[in-house]
């Protein structure tokens, strides 16, 4: 690790961590490491590589679920924004795949906001669902609040030349 700097402006030129086969190369500032309620991250993760269920056996009492065969290599990850209000931007290889993300959240209100773009390329789901698949997707979803009743989203896929579970798609558009 080579850092520097104050809780209330910590500077990150180098954090590697290594654990059996994950990495996680990441650098960036922390500002108000002092006061959380203030806490503010510009960071990113680099050229990492993380094996799922290595990280399930790392952090065990957080009851997440464990995937023996999803991992996700080249993870480029760059985050800013407050804990609980960000915009993050995500690419990297899953498996044999790849998938992007362009996200903002916005935890802080009593009905979530969320704007995510998203693209896939080659994603089998197999490693979660257990069911063989090639998902080639792009999409937008954008809104506020998640209880069906009252929420207000937006919300459009395109899936082209996929498979799922042997099943065969030229061409699938949800709006």
């Amino acid at each position: 690790m080579k850092a520097k700097g104050f809780f209330g402006d910590f500077d990150i030129s180098k954090l590697s961590m290594n654990y059996q086969n994950t990495n996680l190369n990441l650098k960036g500032n922390v500002k108000n490491l002092h006061t959380p309620e203030k806490l503010f991250f510009d960071a990113e993760i680099f050229n990492s590589t993380v094996v799922e269920s290595e990280i399930y056996y790392l952090i065990k009492g957080l009851e997440i679920p464990k995937y023996d065969n999803l991992v996700v290599t080249n993870l480029n990850l760059k985050y800013k924004g407050e804990p609980t209000k960000f915009n993050a931007e995500l690419n990297g290889n899953v498996n044999d795949g790849n998938i992007y993300l362009k996200t903002f959240l916005n935890l802080q209100k009593a009905r979530m906001e969320y704007d995510i773009d998203f693209t896939s390329e080659n994603i089998d789901l197999f490693p979660i669902f257990g069911v063989t698949s090639s998902i080639n997707s792009s999409g937008k979803i954008k809104g506020v609040g998640t209880n069906p009743n009252n929420m207000n989203a937006n919300f459009y896929a395109n899936v082209n030349s996929s498979t799922f579970n042997y099943i065969s798609f030229d061409s699938l558009n949800l709006v």
